[in-house]
């Protein structure tokens, strides 16, 4: 592993055979180092049902639990793209901790040559990130990014309620992030989703699952990726909060 200590203002990362990040605040991959774009298409652009959604709608609103490497938001902006119709917007709002510094995330996004007119238009402005609300527009992609700095468990409040259609939960595993998992941040993602909004995770952790199904959420658990048995997915059904 090659180690890269950045400042205070970012994430402290190690890179695993010189492509995979690795946080070393969490000892967790960022992405799947040999199938990243399949996984994170499967978990949550597929059991989100967003290519049949975005053929039919007008503005849509994303959240997410964790920015990373900004594949999840990446693979979402070539869907958009590709299927949905002028002059909708897609608003893409990601809570995220411990930023990458702009360096370790052009050297992230070098994996998915796919993608990089997405990202070629995203990392010029993928920079001097504060704490709080980041805004980047990508205007020839209708997409407004709001990339949301600190701690979820105090940023969270800072986005309305039923705000939200579809949530990608995707902070690093509740073992290792239980922070990132408690019923505090259930509450809120409960709060902001709509009715009816979906949500998708790679966990299928009974503490999470009750959780969700606490604050309002119906909740299933299905096939996991590759050679994860299962993964919840599920939606919010009625206003109780």
């Amino acid at each position: 592993m090659i180690h890269n200590k950045n400042n205070d203002k970012h994430t402290d990362i190690t890179w695993k055979n010189d492509s995979t990040p690795v946080s070393t605040y969490y000892g967790d991959v960022y992405f799947s180092a040999d199938s990243g774009i399949q996984e994170s298409e499967y978990i949550f652009i597929n059991n989100n049902f967003l290519p049949e959604r975005f053929k039919n709608t007008a503005d849509f609103y994303i959240s997410e639990t964790g920015f990373g490497t900004g594949l999840n938001f990446a693979l979402t902006c070539k869907l958009w793209t590709e299927t949905s119709i002028a002059p909708s917007t897609l608003v893409f709002t990601t809570y995220e901790k411990h930023p990458l510094s702009k360096n370790d995330f052009i050297k992230a996004a070098k994996n998915w040559p796919e993608l990089s007119e997405i990202y070629s238009e995203l990392i010029p402005q993928y920079k001097n990130l504060q704490p709080g609300k980041n805004r980047i527009k990508l205007d020839s992609f209708r997409i407004e990014l709001i990339i949301v700095i600190g701690d979820i468990n105090n940023t969270i409040n800072m986005s309305p309620s039923n705000s939200c259609d579809c949530w990608f939960l995707d902070g690093f595993a509740p073992s290792l992030n239980p922070q990132m998992w408690n019923d505090h941040v259930i509450n809120n993602i409960a709060r902001i989703a709509r009715n009816g909004s979906t949500f998708s995770t790679f966990t299928a952790a009974g503490k999470v699952r009750r959780a969700l199904i606490k604050f309002g959420y119906c909740v299933e658990k299905t096939k996991g990726f590759g050679k994860k048995r299962d993964m919840l997915r599920g939606y919010f059904s009625t206003k109780t909060i």
